[in-house]
């Protein structure tokens, strides 16, 4: 049975993986700093071990004291408008942090990771249309642009060290997929805002109505954390024979804020408050994926419904409040 560690097991996409792999009977370890996670969302069938990216020492004593086989990376600071505004922390934590993992790797025999990019690295192509991994990559966001510059390193680990690799570039991961998890309160995604909000009686606030989409507002491609899951098992499974690879983590289908927001109102059964606010810095028009290469190599396709992602969400979070 391979021991397989999850950085940043603590957060949201990190402790759905830990939960999945878990139940495909792997060992897992958790490393996490729970600066932004919570210790409850990690399951109790793995080893917590607390510690920084950015404290060396941390990573030395981690991988002296454990044999591990693959890393899943997902330990990182995420939210496009605060890379905006305090970029140095980003740089420092999604790269800084990630070149002192890959040295312990290094230094311990570590061949095998699995990286979690986004898709925000492909910057605003409005005249593409779905984007595939190919494409040069154009980010205009701190955020997108730490990835890119890790993705560039792990090529040059590979080549050098012998690191084999996965890349996923993860779409909009949203759903919940186990009752005991709980979103962090400052949660940025659209999801749990528009349901936060409804419950607690605010307006939501819908970021630009002039972009040029169907509706004049944003379109992502929406996947289900459950989906993003099964899709690390899969990668976890297959990196001995098919690595040093990228790929979109996605639906291939597009849905806009309105979208979004209308589909939640038929949940609910009633309308919603909303307001149009001017654009935020650094977001793009349109974010949806080819999905044509994940399904051919990796045998992967998301099964799960944007209505599945908005009831489980708000399930959820109805289930937090009333703890």
């Amino acid at each position: 049975m391979k021991n397989v560690l999850v950085t940043g097991g603590a957060g949201y996409i990190g402790s759905h993986i830990v939960k999945k792999l878990l139940d495909e009977g792997y060992n897992v370890i958790v490393f996490d700093n729970i600066s932004t996670g919570f210790m409850n969302n990690i399951d109790k069938r793995s080893k917590l071990v607390q510690g920084d990216l950015l404290d060396k020492s941390d990573l030395e004593l981690l991988f002296r004291h454990y044999e591990i086989d693959t890393v899943f990376h997902e330990a990182a600071l995420k939210s496009i408008e605060d890379s905006m505004k305090d970029p140095r922390s980003y740089y420092e934590t999604n790269v800084i942090g990630t070149l002192n993992l890959l040295g312990a790797m290094v230094e311990h025999n570590v061949e095998n990771v699995i990286f979690s990019s986004t898709a925000t690295s492909y910057g605003n192509r409005e005249d593409i249309g779905v984007l595939h991994e190919e494409l040069e990559l154009q980010p205009f966001n701190v955020y997108g642009h730490t990835k890119v510059i890790m993705e560039g390193i792990l090529t040059w680990y590979s080549k050098i060290y012998n690191i084999k690799y996965i890349i996923f570039r993860y779409f909009n991961v949203a759903g919940v997929g186990f009752p005991e998890f709980k979103f962090n309160e400052g949660e940025k995604n659209l999801i749990p805002i528009v349901i936060r909000n409804y419950l607690e009686n605010k307006v939501i606030k819908v970021f630009g109505d002039d972009y040029n989409t169907k509706d004049g507002t944003c379109i992502r491609d929406y996947i289900h954390i459950e989906d993003v899951a099964r899709a690390h098992v899969l990668a976890g499974e297959k990196i001995d024979n098919l690595f040093n690879k990228v790929y979109n983590i996605g639906t291939g289908t597009g849905n806009s804020v309105f979208e979004v927001i209308t589909e939640f109102e038929k949940i609910i059964g009633q309308p919603v408050q909303k307001e149009i606010v001017e654009r935020r810095e650094g977001d793009t028009a349109v974010l949806v994926c080819s999905t044509e290469k994940a399904e051919r190599e990796l045998a992967f396709r998301a099964e799960y419904t944007l209505c599945d992602m908005l009831s489980s969400t708000y399930e959820n979070i109805k289930r937090n409040r009333d703890v």
